[in-house]
């Protein structure tokens, strides 16, 4: 059975484990909890890279991006 936390994890787009090797820690705090979400603004669907707040982190995400390959480079970017 689901806990509160996890019902919200994947209503907020944490975790995505299938790409959660491919993404450098939280340029900001370091937290390695980061998910994948999809965002919709009433005529664009697109995907960004969070850190999991839910998880200690501090929130901070990609910016939405056209694809999720595009959020993990944007994300990993500003990581370097």
């Amino acid at each position: 059975m689901k806990d509160t936390l996890d019902i919200i994890r994947e209503h907020e787009g944490f975790p995505t484990t299938a790409s959660k090797d491919t993404l450098l820690p939280c340029p900001f705090c370091g937290n390695k909890n980061l998910g994948i979400a999809e965002t919709w603004n009433g005529n664009y669907h697109g995907k960004v890279v969070n850190c999991n707040y839910l998880d200690g982190g501090c929130g901070a995400n990609s910016g939405s991006r056209t694809s999720e390959a595009e959020a993990i480079e944007a994300w990993n970017r500003r990581a370097e």
